[in-house]
């Protein structure tokens, strides 16, 4: 009895050690490997250019140290998400996209600025930066809408469209005024690739 209890717990363990193989079977590792590339020559290219002004404050690997930090805490998350179904993340998706307006519009009201632009926000003696999590949801629910087609259509309709494309006006007006550039740049590279990837030809 004692033998077909260990047979059976090691067949378990074997199918168990199968399965957490098969559920990361389907990332991309070509392009998780490039990501970790990017971030590791980022990392050296920081390390190069700040190792002497860190290195008069007695630390010349403090901005390296930080950057591999947040490389670090970036992976864990990452994990984390791509474990979450996607009818969550479009489920939550609306709600992040009215916090992060309203993050906006406090950063206008009471942010900090920060390189010229008054992008960040500080909450619980952490500066947050609403424009990361309105990227995320415009993303995700331009998405959403420009998927919906009707029946024996190959592209989404002209409202859709137009609906996808006010989702993204309101926090990008907001951002205009900051003023942050950068992510406006980011938040319309990302809509226009989405917009491509649906269909839309006559845009």
């Amino acid at each position: 009895m004692s033998n077909s209890i260990r047979d059976a717990s090691a067949i378990w363990r074997k199918v168990a050690g199968v399965s957490q193989i098969r559920k990361y079977r389907h990332y991309d590792f070509p392009l998780v490997l490039a990501a970790l590339s990017l971030s590791l020559l980022g990392g050296l290219l920081i390390w190069s250019s700040t190792r002497i002004t860190a290195g008069e404050s007695g630390d010349p690997i403090f901005f390296l140290k930080r950057h591999l930090l947040n490389l670090l805490l970036g992976l864990i998350l990452c994990l984390i998400a791509s474990q979450v179904s996607h009818r969550l993340v479009q489920a939550y998706a609306p709600v992040v996209y009215v916090l992060s307006l309203v993050g906006l519009v406090a950063v206008l009201l009471v942010g900090t600025v920060v390189n010229g632009a008054k992008s960040w926000i500080a909450v619980a003696g952490f500066t947050v930066q609403p424009a990361e999590f309105v990227k995320v949801s415009i993303i995700v629910i331009s998405a959403t809408l420009l998927a919906e087609k009707r029946d024996a259509e190959n592209q989404p309709l002209h409202l859709i469209v137009v609906a996808a494309l006010a989702v993204a006006a309101i926090p990008v007006l907001l951002i205009l005024l900051q003023p942050d550039l950068g992510t406006v740049l980011m938040i319309l590279a990302a809509l226009f690739a989405i917009l491509a990837v649906s269909g839309v030809s006559r845009y």
